[in-house]
């Protein structure tokens, strides 16, 4: 004698399902019903038999899913009990829905597909806007860049022009100053002379009087030949007394 238990998976998430007999000797049926997938389980049973449909999210092992279930029924298959799973109007929660009304039970979860499905897009954007945020840090390093290099280029070149300019104004203001200095030369030197010959002849007289040196007063001679006959005559004086 037998019966049959349906599993019918109304969500887009695998689950594993663990069905557990109670009798004398304890029998476990375990299978995975994958998105939208259905299964149908034939199982013998006897007057005292009692049966514990285990659900747990995604794909584990028979002994974590009849342990640690998200989901369970005790149920008998007698009356060939047809199970539902599906998720809540707002996705938040899922229920394991039976056509027939058992006391014992734990019919709803939260919706572990969603929770996962909601990290993995929080994180899948995450490093979106990161990745959107270091591209606009690298096109901003970019533009600056670019405009280090557009200005010191300018610069560079207004620096360039600037030397040439400059080394222009001062080969013209060296043939200026040349040019200058040729037509003031001979009356500067002029001046010169004229202020400082009254200085000289008082110097000269003085070292006349003071070496005892006498001239001809009727020499004719310049005051710079004048000058270098007394200088002669102080050599002569010099190596007469060494």
């Amino acid at each position: 004698m037998g019966g049959t238990i349906t599993i019918h998976n109304e969500t887009k998430y695998k689950w594993t399902v663990c069905i557990q007999s109670t009798s004398l000797i304890r029998e476990y049926f375990t299978f995975t019903v994958g998105p939208y997938g259905k299964q149908v389980v034939n199982v013998p049973i006897s007057t005292l038999s009692v049966f514990y449909i285990y659900v747990k999210y995604g794909d584990c092992s028979e002994t974590d899913c009849y342990q640690n279930p998200h989901l369970w029924y005790r149920t008998n298959p007698r009356y060939s009990p047809y199970f539902k799973i599906r998720d809540s109007g707002d996705h938040q929660q899922i229920h394991l829905d039976c056509n027939i009304d058992y006391n014992e039970k734990k019919p709803t979860c939260p919706n572990y597909g969603k929770i996962e499905d909601d990290a993995r897009e929080e994180e899948e954007n995450r490093r979106r806007d990161e990745e959107q945020r270091r591209q606009a840090q690298l096109e901003r390093e970019r533009r600056i860049e670019e405009q280090i290099k557009r200005e010191s280029e300018f610069a560079a070149n207004k620096l360039s022009q600037a030397t040439e300019t400059l080394k222009q104004r001062q080969r013209l203001r060296g043939h200026e100053v040349h040019h200058q200095t040729h037509i003031i030369q001979q009356p500067l030197d002029a001046e010169i002379e004229i202020d400082e010959a009254p200085e000289i002849e008082k110097k000269f007289m003085e070292l006349l009087f003071e070496y005892q040196i006498s001239e001809d007063e009727d020499s004719e001679e310049t005051l710079a030949d004048r000058m270098k006959t007394l200088q002669n005559d102080l050599m002569v004086e010099f190596c007469k007394k060494h």
